[in-house]
């Protein structure tokens, strides 16, 4: 039942590419340039950073952190190959 709950969502999140999903966080794109953003009802009150994947896991939720986290442990060499030089720094 989980899983079927969890495909239906996701198909809303991220349509055929379940994995291509992304959220790169609009509200607040070029905020720190002196753009405006997209204003929402919320924009200034909830901040979720990225999100990604098949139900949008979240960077300001730690769900993002686990996922990566995952990553690394499933297959350490591959993580460092697509994260690059950097892979510690993003784990912390």
């Amino acid at each position: 039942e989980r899983l079927k709950i969890i495909a239906a969502v996701a198909m809303c999140e991220s349509g055929n590419d379940p994995f291509g999903a992304e959220n790169t966080d609009e509200e607040f794109v070029g905020r720190k340039n002196g753009h405006k953003g997209i204003e929402t009802s919320y924009s200034r009150i909830v901040h979720i950073g990225l999100s990604y994947g098949v139900i949008q896991f979240t960077q300001d939720g730690g769900a993002l952190g686990g996922v990566l986290q995952k990553c690394n442990e499933k297959n350490h060499q591959k993580f460092v190959d697509v994260f690059g030089d950097n892979w510690q720094e993003l784990l912390t």
